[in-house]
């Protein structure tokens, strides 16, 4: 079963495929941006931001002001973070970000500095078992002052990730010994993991962990955000208990 990677937009509810989300979002800025009266509304610049890992995604906006560090601790909390592992922005022109390195600059630096229309920045968190994200900056819009710096629109919901041993029901947990990241080997439904657990004398002992929506499961000991955490699990379609 091809998984199918979508997202319900937060403006309107309307669910949205990964390949269609950005341009969809753009659409309300883009309205958003137009029905401004400057004369009694607070306002400010914000950048559209999406933030990729496969079929994964997030679509955020953000204070143009801010520094790469708001943009850190948000992917840190929402996708990311385990044992406080460093991290970091680079630019295919070689620019990088993160503040451990003499030779990048700071975490600090605003987000303003860097910003160009379609700039695409590698984000990497632990640089002994990465993961990478792709971080893309869509457009600036003039926009109403929001209560946050940074505001998720719109997140994939949990991938639809089928059991590799009974190929039937969704998977609920991995098998850090066998799991294969293609979701090929290594996820089990309730009942499979039982079955599972006969057969690999690690997988209760510690290999057994939970999946969650982000691309770090599976790795480290990684078991979930704190931001929203109502799609921060497994798979759960209404036909399957």
């Amino acid at each position: 079963m091809a998984l199918k990677s979508e997202g319900v937009c937060f403006y309107c509810n309307e669910i949205v495929s990964k390949q269609g989300i950005t341009k969809h979002i753009s659409s309300h800025l883009k309205k958003m941006e137009k029905e401004i009266n400057y004369d009694t509304k607070s306002t400010d610049t914000y950048y559209q931001i999406s933030i990729t890992a496969d079929e994964m995604f997030l679509v955020v906006i953000i204070e143009s002001k801010v520094s790469f560090t708001t943009l850190d601790v948000f992917l840190r909390d929402i996708w990311v973070e385990c044992c406080g592992h460093m991290s970091s922005f680079r630019t295919k022109s070689g620019i990088s970000i993160m503040d451990a390195d003499y030779d990048s600059q700071s975490m600090k630096t605003p987000l303003s500095d860097i910003y160009e229309k379609g700039l695409i920045m590698d984000y990497e968190y632990d640089f002994g078992s990465t993961t990478y994200l792709k971080v893309k900056f869509v457009n600036e819009y003039i926009l109403p002052k929001q209560k946050k710096k940074i505001k998720l629109i719109s997140r994939n919901e949990p991938l639809p990730i089928v059991c590799t041993m009974c190929k039937k029901e969704y998977a609920r947990e991995i098998c850090l010994v066998d799991i294969d990241y293609d979701y090929k080997d290594g996820y089990f439904c309730k009942k499979c993991s039982k079955e599972h657990a006969k057969e690999c004398e690690d997988f209760d002992d510690y290999a057994k962990t939970k999946i969650v929506n982000s691309p770090r499961a599976g790795i480290c000991g990684y078991d979930g955000g704190s931001i929203d955490k109502k799609r921060d699990g497994y798979y759960k379609p209404k036909t399957i208990s």
